[in-house]
């Protein structure tokens, strides 16, 4: 499974062990400069968010400005948390606003399944993975336990377990938790990538991520990191690593 690590805006050294970027687009539409130029000149595979998890929704048109503007490899649609139909709609809505401009071929195009129940997620996930201009399916870490009454990593394998993969198709895992450790170790291996910000947002904690326990707060990714807590944030980069490899090597 391949990794990207997302970092505060300060701290974007701190991705350099991933081996893809996942880029959010709303920081690129507020003109963090030093962000821009940073994930410009990255010549990594190049995931672009929507900004939909941060209540930052971009539509497609400034998506595609964005993914432009950074030369990102793929793009996630437009989503609605938790709404399938109004997901559905976005997703059509913007495949045909490709096509119409020509861009559909020149970006990988992402679809995030939504729902408010288990039925209505997979739903959205069959007719997003029955579609031909979607590239990657992306799992999110919202509306996966949402849906499934469970725990982000508990929902994630359930899903991934049922899943039967198309060649045309790959599967990204959209976000971490405490147990991303675990997650990295245990998805099948057609599971392309994930991304997470929690080997840093935990270690500004002060919290190991192989000691971590499901809390809930949200990223702060304009809040760098603190010289006292870079020892433990390494650590913690350091332990995904090592579950990427093993997961890798098994």
């Amino acid at each position: 499974m391949k990794l990207a690590i997302i970092a505060p805006i300060d701290n974007l050294n701190l991705t350099e062990k991933g081996d893809i970027d996942m880029v959010l687009a709303h920081f690129v539409e507020q003109d963090y400069k030093e962000y821009i130029s940073f994930y410009t000149q990255s010549a990594k595979f190049k995931i672009l968010d929507n900004g939909a998890c941060e209540g930052e929704m971009q539509g497609i048109e400034k998506v595609i400005k964005t993914a432009c503007q950074i030369n990102a490899s793929e793009i996630v649609l437009p989503d609605v948390i938790f709404d399938k139909d109004a997901t559905l709609k976005q997703m059509y809505n913007a495949i045909q606003w490709l096509k119409d401009n020509n861009f559909i071929a020149r970006f990988r195009v992402m679809a995030v399944p939504q729902g408010n129940t288990k039925e209505e997620w997979w739903q959205c996930f069959e007719e997003m993975h029955n579609n031909e201009d979607v590239n990657t399916i992306g799992i999110s870490k919202l509306s996966s336990p949402h849906c499934f009454n469970k725990d982000i990593t508990a929902a994630r394998l359930e899903i991934t377990l049922q899943i039967k993969p198309k060649e045309d198709k790959q599967y990204h895992l959209l976000g971490g938790s405490c147990n991303v450790l675990r997650e990295i170790v245990s998805h099948p291996k057609w599971v392309r990538s994930i991304d997470t910000s929690a080997p840093i947002e935990y270690g500004k904690k002060r919290i190991r991520l192989d000691e971590a326990k499901d809390i809930e707060f949200k990223a702060e990714l304009k809040r760098g990191v603190e010289l006292d807590d870079h020892c433990i944030v390494n650590e913690n980069i350091n332990l995904i690593i090592k579950s990427r490899e093993e997961s890798n090597a098994s």
